[in-house]
């Protein structure tokens, strides 16, 4: 991904995936700021990053060269700065199903503290898990790797 660091997000064993991926409390909000003089009922900042990978998009294609279209190509398949998150090699497999969105908590590779969502469901048994960052609810700093 072009807008975060790869991140190492390490879990502690435990006797149950419930445990070992704490849940967090988000309050709820009753207003956003406007985007575009569009004002959101809900979060959309990581939506409305989309138009960074537009702009990255469009810089590579201008570039002309082969990698640039790849790298141009790449954004467009996968993604950039939108939906953001971690693809993560647990270091034991879940010993119980996790629900896509999801929240966890985690460490960095500097042992700073990281959360996020599970992007998808997975089953006990499962050991790679793609974690969403965690965004914030305005669009200058909405994620924060």
């Amino acid at each position: 991904m072009y807008s975060c660091a790869a991140l190492s997000l390490l879990l502690t064993s435990s006797a149950s995936a419930s445990t070992s991926l704490r849940g967090l409390v988000q309050s709820r909000r009753l207003t956003y700021d406007k985007i575009a003089g569009y004002q959101p009922e809900s979060q959309v900042t990581d939506h409305a990053a989309i138009d960074l990978d537009q702009a990255a998009i469009e810089t590579l294609l201008a570039d002309g060269t082969d990698q640039s279209f790849a790298d141009a190509q790449n954004i467009y398949l996968l993604g950039g700065n939108s939906k953001s998150f971690a693809t993560i090699t647990l270091g034991s497999p879940l010993v119980g199903s996790v629900a896509k969105g999801t929240e966890v908590v985690g460490k960095d590779t500097t042992g700073a503290e990281v959360r996020g969502k599970m992007y998808e469901a997975y089953n006990a048994g499962t050991s790679i898990v793609n974690v969403q960052y965690k965004t914030s609810d305005i669009q200058e700093s909405y994620v924060g790797c």
